[in-house]
């Protein structure tokens, strides 16, 4: 999964807590937020609360999918020391109780 394919994907899934996410898509996404956040730091606290609202629930839902693609509840990610350690964890290979793994991406 390509940068660009991350930032639709997660865009078009903002809210959505169901299926799987796969670990590139998730680490993309943390890369693409790195910037706006630390844009935001060095502008100010409002700006990093706008900065904050418009990211906080496209990241909740990813990580949730990330979790249902290791095959755990999505809830486990809220945990900030078990979200790392799943976030590194392979994809379950196959359909899990979460669904089939995400559909390959091709182009941009």
């Amino acid at each position: 999964m390509t940068i660009g394919q991350t930032f639709q994907s997660v865009i078009r899934n903002y809210a959505n807590f169901s299926g799987r996410s796969p670990r590139s898509e998730y680490w993309w996404w943390q890369l693409i937020i790195a910037i706006p956040i630390i844009i935001a730091i060095e502008i100010g606290d409002s700006a990093m609360s706008i900065v904050f609202a418009i990211c906080v629930l496209p990241t909740i839902s990813l990580a949730w999918r990330r979790a249902h693609d290791c095959g755990l509840p999505g809830f486990l990610m809220l945990i900030p020391l078990v979200r790392e350690a799943i976030a590194l964890l392979p994809s379950n290979e196959g359909i899990n109780k979460f669904g089939p793994p995400a559909p390959p991406q091709v182009g941009f």
